[in-house]
C-alpha cells in the first residue's frame, strides 16, 4: 500500500475465540498467548510494584555501573515475539530462579464439553496494514496450574505415557522446569506456566544451550541463562489462523485451487457449534501449524545460504590478492539482468504465502530440500505481494555463475575511514612539475603488514592541502584526486572561507578548548589574547581571535563541512559497509549518514564507529557549549562511540545522562551501553601504540646516528631531559620550565650535571595562543639561561605539528629522562616511543608524565605527577635523575610487552570486534548456529536472512509495530458515529523532557505553562461535537490538571492516575464536579507517616518537593541532580516500605517522581469507567471509535484497559465491576457519573455496531502494549488537529508544546 492511500480496514478491531482438546492434569488449565496480546490485569514488568523492586530500578538510575545485573529491567524482542511481554530477573546476580511473564487469555471447560477448553473472553486484535487480503495472527497454548510451582510439575501427570479413561495419552509439551515463567489470571495475580506446546521438539536446541553456560562468566549467569532461555520459547512452534480484512472474518485455511496444500493434512477439521475452529493440543497434524512448517523449511535454507555466504567470504579473506575491483550487491543478489525494475532495499515482508506450494505439513523433509512452487522457483514468503521475500532469495534471472562472479570481486566488507584531514602528505615538485604523495605519520595512516588491510577492503576519506602550493585550479584538483586515488583515498577540496571558519574557528577557537575542559568564560584569556602578540600579528590573525559574535557564523561552517562529508559518503556507501569516522570535527556525521539511509532506504544500512582522540570535557563544561546537544546527538547515532581513556569515556557518560537524560547499563562481555530509543550505542575504550616495523626502520636510518653524535657531543658531561610539546598554553610547557627552574635552584648540584634539551612545535592552528605560550616560554628560558649558564637549556622551537622521526628517535636514544607535562592532553604517541627506542638491549631511561594525560594511565612504568604541584614534581625529577638501574629496567618491562604489540591495526581490529560484539549483543536473531564472526556477516545475516522462528516473530513483531497512520485513522473517525478520545496530558499533549537530564527547561507539571492554543483549539472542536467524546487523564494534581486543561469546558478531565475525576461542564457550570474511586485506603492514615518521612528528605535534596494529590503522595526529584535524586529515591522506597507494611498500598516510579499509591488504583479504571458510559447513555449505536494515546509505563493500563472492555461486550452482565465511586464528601454514587445522563446500563439497547476501529498509541517508539506510536507531542498535536478538521501538519515545535 502506498504512503498516500487509505486503508479502510486500518484499525478495525477484531475479536478472536479459541478452542483446543487437551486432556489436563486435575487442577491444571489451559490459556492461549500471541504476540499482539492484551490481558486483563496485565502487570507492565518495567513498572514494578513492590519496594524492592523500585528501590533497585532508582538505584540503576542512580548508578548503573555498581547497581543490579543490567538486565534486571530489560525488554527482551525475542521473548515478546512469544508472547513474552517482558522479562526481569529479581534477587542478586548469581539467582537460580528466572522470572518471566507472558500474558495469556483464560480458556475454561466443563464436565459436559471436557476435554474441549474454550476461551472465556475474546482475543482484541486491531488490524494493522497489510499487503495481500489476509493478516496472519500467530498464538500459542500453555498450561497452568495455579498454586504449582514449575519444579513440582514432574508430580503431576506432565510427560508420563499414562493412558487416561479415552486410552490417549496425557499432555505432553515443553517444559518450563529450568525457568519460571508467570502468566495473568482475571484476578491480577500471576500464575505459573508449567507446560507450552512443542510437538517438533524444539526444546532440544534450549537443552543443547544451556551445556555452554558453564562457559560464561559466572557474574553473567543470570542473564544469560534468561537469554537462553527466552530463546528457547520464543522458538517454540506457533499456531497461525488467518483474519480475511475485507470482512473481518476468520479463515480456518486458506483454500487453493491450483495447489495440492493439504491433501495429506487433517481434512477432518472439527468447528464448535458457532464455527471456532478446534485444535488439538500438541498435535503436529495440525493445520494452524502448517505456517510454522512452511517458515521452518525457509529458515533451513537460509541457514544454507549464510554458511555458504560466509564460507565464500571466508574463503576470500584468506586468499591474497591484488585485485581491488568491487562489485554493487545491488546488482549481483537482487538485481534482474534484465530490464525488470526491482527497488533497492527491498522491503522486508514477513507474511508467509501458502499459495502455490507443493508440500503438506506431514510430509518430512531433509535439511538441505529445498521448496518449490509451480514453476521450479523458491518459495515467496509474502501473500498476494510482489515484494521482494524476507529471505531475500537471489532473483532467478542472476545465474549461480554470475553470483559466484559477483562473490569472488567483492571479496573484502569495505571500510571507510572518514577523518577532517587525510593521513597523507602533499607536495608539488617544482623540477617535475608535478604533485607527490606519501602518507603521513598517523594513527589512521595504512600501515605495512595491516591486518585490517588484509581482511578488509579500505578506504580513506577527508580534506587534503598541500605544503608549498595551494590546490586551487581544476587541474590541480584532478591531479591530486587521481593520485589519492592509487592510494585508496577520496578527497574533498571545501570552501577556503567555510574551512577556515570550520577548522580554525568552531574547530580550533571554540571545541578545541572546550573538549579539553576549558571553560568558557576562560576561553578569551586562555591564550587567545594579544597582550603578548605584536600588532601585525595581531591584526593577521584576528580572524581566529575568540568573539562570540563569530559563533553563529563558526557554527554555521562546521555544519555546512559535516553536511558535505555525509554527501559524499551517501554516494558510495553500500549496505553492510562499515563507515568509521574521526575526531570532533565531524561529530555531526554519524546523524546525517544515519538520517539519508533512514529516509531513502527506512532504516539504517550500514553500521558506524566515532571514535575521539583528544578528550571529553565533564557534563559541567560541555553544558556551556549552546551547540552540545547537537554534537552529543550526532555521536550518538553511532554504533560504537570509543575513546582513548575510561576517563573521557566517563565523562561522556555523564553528559549524556545529565543533558539529555539517557541512561546506560554494563553488558554482557563488559561492554556499556546507552539506551537511546530502541537502540543501544556501545561506549568503548581502547588503548593504542606505536608501529614497531616503522620505528625500526627509523632507528637504522643513518641520519639517526649522525644526530645522536651531535646531541651527545653537545651535552657529553650532562644528564638529558627531553621534551618535545605543541607550543599551546594546555601543553604545560612552563609549568615544565618552572619545575626545572626550582630543581637546579633546590639542588644546585644538578646545576652542572644536567640539561634540558626542550622542542616547542609551532603548528598554526591556534595563532594568537602559540603566540602568547611561546613568548611566556621565551621569558622563563631566558631567566633559566641568565641564572644558571646557557647550557643548562637546550631550547628550539619548529614550526609544523610534529619533529621530524629521524630526529625523534635521535632525541629518545640519547635521553635518560622524557618529560611531558600537559594540563589537558588527548593521545599522545610520543612517550610509548620513548619506551620502545630504549627498549633493551638498550639502557632503559624513565619517563615523567602528568597525570592529565592519556598516557599516563597506559604506560604503568611512568612516574606521574601534577604539573601545578612544583615542589612534587622537582622531587619526582629528583627521583628519576638518581634512580637505580635495576628499578628502571623493572619499570621498562612494565610497559615494553604492550608498546610493542598493540599496534594501530590491533587497536583497529579491536575496536572492530566491539562494533560485532554490540551487533551481537543487540540483535534479536539466534546466534546459537552462526559461526560467523565477520561485521559483514551480522549485517548481512542477521538483517536480512531470517533463520530461526524467534527472529521472524521479533521482525513480525516490529513490522506491526508501526507509526500511528493519521489518515487512515482520521478517515475512521469519520466513519463512525460514536467516538471516544482519551489522552494522557504530561508526556503527551504537553511535551515533557527526561528525568535524567540535569536542567530542565520546562518546569515541573502543568503548574507552569499551559497546553499551546492550537491543541486547546481542537479540543475544543473536537469535544463539541455531540458524537465525540473526550477525556485528558492526568497523573498530575486536580489543581494543576485543571489549571492546564480546565478551561476547556467540553473535555472531561481525570487527576491523580484516574483516582479523582470530572465530567465534561454544563451550560451555566463554571467548577467541576469532581467524583472520586473509593479504593480502600485510609488516606489520612497513610499521610500522618509518610510526611515526615518525605520532609526528611526533602530537606536534604535541593530541588525535591512533595506532592499530593486526591490518592496519592509523591515525592518529586525530577529538577534534583538526577544522580542524587535517584540514590535519595531508592533509599526512601525501602524505609517506606517498612513502614507501610499495614496498609494496602504500593510504589511507582515514573518520571522523576516516587509515588505511594493504592494497589488497585492505575489509569485503567478510568477508561473502563468512561467507555461503559459512554456505551450506556447512547441508544443509537455503541462506541465505535476509540483513541488512546499515552507515553508512559502508567498510561499501558489505559491501552489493556481499552481492549478489555471491548472483550466484555459480548457479555457485559460478566464484566467485573469497578470499585465503588463517592462524591467530595464520601457518599457513594450510583448510576452515570462520568457523564450527566439519566440512561441506566441495563436500558441499553442490543445493538452492535457493524465495525469498531481502536487506536492505542504510545508516544515514542518504544516496548509497549499499544496498538501504534507516533513520536513526539508534536505529533499528538497533529493527530488532534486532522481529527478536529483542521486539515494541516502541525507547526508546533515541542518547545512550544512544552510552553518555553
Amino acid at each position: 500500500m502506498r504512503s498516500d492511500e487509505i486503508d479502510s480496514s486500518y484499525g478495525r478491531v477484531v475479536k478472536l475465540h479459541f478452542a483446543c482438546v487437551a486432556r489436563l492434569p486435575i487442577g491444571s488449565s489451559l490459556r492461549v498467548t500471541s504476540s499482539q496480546l492484551w490481558a486483563p490485569g496485565m502487570s507492565t514488568p518495567s513498572d514494578p510494584t513492590d519496594a524492592k523492586n523500585v528501590s533497585q530500578q532508582a538505584n540503576a538510575s542512580a548508578l548503573p555501573d555498581n547497581s543490579i545485573p543490567s538486565d534486571f529491567f530489560a525488554y527482551d524482542e525475542q521473548a515478546a515475539s512469544a508472547g513474552i511481554l517482558g522479562s526481569s530477573s529479581f534477587g542478586n546476580a548469581d539467582a537460580s530462579i528466572i522470572h518471566s511473564y507472558a500474558s495469556s487469555v483464560e480458556m475454561v471447560t466443563c464436565p459436559d464439553t471436557y476435554p474441549l477448553w474454550r476461551t472465556k473472553k475474546p482475543v482484541i486484535v486491531s488490524l494493522r496494514h497489510h499487503h495481500g487480503r489476509y493478516e496472519h495472527h500467530h498464538y500459542r497454548y500453555m498450561v497452568v496450574n495455579p498454586g504449582a510451582k514449575p519444579n513440582d510439575q514432574l508430580d503431576d501427570g506432565f510427560g508420563k505415557e499414562e493412558k487416561g479413561d479415552d486410552d490417549e495419552q496425557s499432555v505432553k509439551g515443553f517444559r518450563s522446569s529450568n525457568t519460571n515463567v508467570s502468566t495473568t489470571n482475571e484476578e491480577n495475580f500471576s500464575t505459573e506456566v508449567m507446560c507450552w506446546e512443542d510437538p517438533f521438539q524444539i526444546d532440544q536446541a534450549g537443552k543443547e544451550s544451556q551445556k555452554d553456560l558453564a562457559a560464561r562468566s559466572a557474574a553473567s549467569l543470570t542473564s544469560v541463562k534468561r537469554n537462553v532461555m527466552s530463546k528457547s520459547l520464543a522458538n517454540l512452534p506457533y499456531r497461525t489462523i488467518h483474519i480475511d480484512t475485507l470482512s473481518a472474518a476468520v479463515q480456518a485455511r486458506l483454500r487453493h485451487s491450483d495447489s495440492s496444500v493439504g491433501e495429506n493434512s487433517d481434512d477432518e477439521t472439527q468447528f464448535t457449534s458457532d464455527g471456532i475452529r478446534i485444535d488439538t493440543w500438541n498435535n503436529a497434524n495440525d493445520y494452524t501449524f502448517y505456517p510454522y512448517t512452511v517458515r521452518e523449511e525457509l529458515n533451513k535454507q537460509n541457514k544454507l545460504k549464510r554458511k555458504s555466504i560466509i564460507s565464500r567470504y571466508t574463503s576470500f579473506n584468506s586468499q591474497d590478492t591484488d585485485s581491488t575491483a568491487s562489485i554493487n550487491p545491488k546488482d549481483a543478489l537482487f538485481k534482474p539482468e534484465k530490464d525488470a525494475e526491482i527497488k533497492y532495499p527491498p522491503r522486508l515482508n514477513t507474511k508467509v504465502s501458502f499459495s502455490h506450494l507443493n508440500i503438506s505439513p506431514e510430509k518430512e523433509r531433509a535439511p538441505s530440500e529445498v521448496v518449490v512452487g509451480e514453476k521450479g522457483s523458491e518459495i515467496n514468503s509474502g501473500y498476494e505481494s510482489n515484494a521482494s521475500s524476507l529471505t531475500m532469495t537471489p532473483n532467478p534471472n542472476v545465474s549461480s555463475a554470475s553470483l559466484k562472479s559477483a562473490f569472488n570481486r567483492r571479496k573484502r566488507q569495505r571500510i571507510y575511514f572518514v577523518c577532517y584531514h587525510l593521513p597523507v602528505i602533499v607536495t608539488y615538485s617544482e623540477m617535475d612539475s608535478e604533485y607527490k604523495i606519501i602518507w603521513a605519520e598517523s594513527l589512521l595512516a595504512a600501515t605495512e603488514g595491516s591486518q585490517v588491510l588484509r581482511d578488509y577492503e579500505a578506504h580513506w576519506i577527508g580534506t587534503v592541502s598541500c605544503s608549498n602550493r595551494p590546490i586551487v585550479t581544476d587541474e590541480d584538483k584532478e591531479a591530486v584526486r587521481k593520485l589519492l586515488e592509487e592510494m585508496k583515498c577520496t578527497p574533498l577540496f571545501l570552501d577556503n572561507e567555510v574551512s577556515h571558519a570550520h577548522y580554525h574557528g568552531m574547530c580550533k577557537q571554540v571545541l578545541w578548548p572546550a573538549f579539553h575542559n576549558v571553560d568558557l568564560l576562560d576561553l578569551a584569556m586562555s591564550g587567545i589574547g594579544k597582550d603578548n602578540a605584536s600588532q601585525a600579528e595581531f591584526e593577521n590573525f584576528h580572524a581566529t581571535e575568540w568573539d562570540q559574535s563569530k559563533l553563529g557564523h563558526w557554527w554555521q561552517a562546521y555544519q555546512t563541512v559535516n553536511v558535505a562529508f555525509g554527501d559524499m559518503l551517501a554516494e558510495i556507501l553500500e549496505p553492510g559497509d562499515i563507515a568509521w569516522v574521526h575526531d570532533y570535527h565531524l561529530s555531526l556525521l554519524p546523524k546525517i549518514v544515519d538520517d539519508f539511509e533512514k529516509k531513502t532506504y527506512g532504516r539504517s544500512m550500514t553500521k558506524k564507529v566515532f571514535l575521539l582522540h583528544i578528550p571529553f570535557p565533564t557534563s559541567h563544561i560541555f553544558r556551556e557549549l549552546e551547540c552540545g546537544e547537537e554534537i552529543l546527538k550526532g555521536m550518538l547515532h553511532a554504533d560504537v562511540v570509543g575513546f582513548h581513556s575510561f576517563d573521557h569515556a566517563r565523562h561522556f557518560l555523564a553528559a549524556t545522562k545529565r543533558i539529555l537524560g539517557l541512561n546506560h547499563e554494563n553488558m554482557i562481555g563488559g561492554l556499556i551501553g546507552i539506551e537511546i530509543g530502541r537502540k543501544t550505542v556501545i561506549v568503548t575504550m581502547h588503548n593504542v601504540s606505536v608501529e614497531p616495523f616503522q620505528l625500526d626502520a627509523a632507528l637504522s636510518m643513518p641520519s639517526v646516528k649522525d644526530h645522536t653524535a651531535k646531541l651527545r657531543h653537545d651535552h657529553s658531561s650532562r644528564l638529558i631531559i627531553s621534551g618535545v610539546d605543541i607550543a599551546q598554553s594546555l601543553s604545560g610547557i612552563s609549568l615544565k620550565l618552572m619545575a626545572f627552574e626550582n630543581l637546579l635552584k633546590d639542588y644546585p648540584i644538578y646545576q652542572k650535571k644536567v640539561v634540558l634539551i626542550q622542542k616547542c612545535l609551532v603548528p598554526g592552528n591556534r595563532i594568537l595562543d602559540e603566540v602568547n605560550t611561546l613568548s611566556e616560554v621565551r621569558k622563563l628560558v631566558q631567566r633559566i639561561k641568565k641564572k644558571f649558564g646557557p647550557h643548562v637549556i637546550d631550547y628550539e622551537e619548529i614550526n609544523g605539528s610534529s619533529l621530524q622521526v629521524d630526529k625523534r628517535v635521535a632525541l629518545w636514544k640519547v635521553s635518560d629522562i622524557l618529560m611531558s607535562t600537559p594540563i589537558r592532553e588527548g593521545l599522545n604517541l610520543l612517550p610509548q616511543e620513548y619506551v620502545y627506542c630504549r627498549k633493551k638491549p638498550s639502557h632503559p631511561g624513565v619517563i615523567i608524565t602528568s597525570e592529565f594525560a592519556v598516557v599516563s594511565s597506559v604506560l604503568n612504568g611512568s612516574l606521574r605527577v601534577n604539573p601545578f604541584d612544583v615542589k612534587n614534581t622537582v622531587t619526582t625529577l629528583d627521583k628519576a635523575l638518581t634512580m637505580t638501574t635495576q628499578e628502571k629496567d623493572t619499570r621498562r618491562a612494565r610497559d615494553e610487552a604492550f608498546v610493542t604489540s598493540c599496534t594501530s591495526s590491533q587497536w583497529t581490529r579491536s575496536v572492530l570486534q566491539d562494533l560485532y560484539d554490540a551487533t551481537a549483543a543487540t540483535s534479536d536473531g539466534d546466534d546459537n548456529e552462526s559461526d560467523d564472526t565477520s561485521i559483514m556477516g551480522s549485517k548481512f545475516d542477521r538483517q536480512q536472512l531470517i533463520t530461526s522462528t524467534a527472529q521472524f516473530l521479533a521482525h513480525e513483531r516490529e513490522i506491526a509495530f508501526s507509526r500511528l497512520d493519521i489518515k487512515s485513522a482520521v478517515s475512521a473517525y469519520r466513519r463512525t458515529k460514536n467516538r471516544v478520545l482519551i489522552l494522557d496530558l504530561n508526556g503527551t499533549i504537553i511535551n515533557k523532557e527526561p528525568p535524567g537530564k540535569y536542567l530542565k527547561r520546562d518546569t515541573l507539571g502543568s503548574s507552569g505553562f499551559d497546553v499551546h492554543p492550537e491543541v486547546k483549539d481542537a479540543l475544543k472542536r473536537l469535544s463539541v461535537d455531540p458524537n465525540t467524546t473526550v477525556f485528558v487523564v492526568s497523573g498530575d494534581s486536580q489543581e494543576n490538571v485543571v489549571k492546564a486543561i480546565g478551561d476547556v469546558s467540553g473535555v472531561g478531565i481525570a487527576a491523580s492516575n484516574g483516582a479523582c475525576f470530572a465530567p465534561p461542564l454544563k451550560d451555566g457550570e463554571d467548577s467541576r464536579n469532581w467524583k472520586y474511586f473509593d479504593l480502600g485506603v485510609n488516606w489520612e492514615e497513610v499521610k500522618k507517616i509518610v510526611l515526615p518521612i518525605l520532609s526528611k528528605y526533602t530537606a536534604r535534596s535541593n530541588g525535591s518537593f512533595i506532592k499530593l494529590t486526591h490518592s496519592s503522595i509523591g515525592w518529586s526529584y525530577y529538577s534534583c541532580d538526577p544522580e542524587w535524586g535517584s540514590l535519595q529515591a531508592s533509599h526512601l522506597v525501602l524505609e517506606l516500605e517498612h513502614e507501610l507494611q499495614p496498609f494496602d498500598v504500593r510504589f511507582v516510579m515514573i518520571k522523576g517522581i516516587v509515588e505511594v499509591v493504592p494497589k488497585r488504583l492505575n489509569k485503567g479504571l478510568i477508561v473502563k469507567n468512561v467507555l461503559r458510559e459512554v456505551q450506556d447513555r447512547s441508544k443509537k449505536s455503541n462506541v465505535d471509535f476509540i483513541l488512546c494515546m499515552g507515553d508512559d509505563i502508567q498510561d499501558e493500563k489505559m491501552f489493556t484497559s481499552v481492549f478489555s472492555f471491548i472483550s466484555e461486550q459480548e457479555s457485559p452482565e460478566a464484566a467485573e465491576p469497578g470499585p465503588p465511586i463517592v462524591d467530595e464528601n464520601g457518599e457513594k454514587i450510583t448510576g452515570n457519573i462520568s457523564y450527566h445522563s439519566e440512561t441506566s446500563f441495563d436500558e441499553k439497547s442490543e445493538q452492535v455496531a457493524d465495525q469498531l476501529f481502536a487506536f492505542t498509541c504510545t508516544v515514542g517508539k518504544k516496548s509497549s502494549h499499544a496498538f501504534t506510536y507516533v513520536d513526539d507531542a508534536r505529533d499528538v498535536a497533529t493527530v488532534l488537529m486532522r481529527l478536529a478538521g483542521l486539515d494541516r501538519d502541525s507547526s508546533i515545535t515541542n518547545d512550544e508544546i512544552a510552553g518555553i
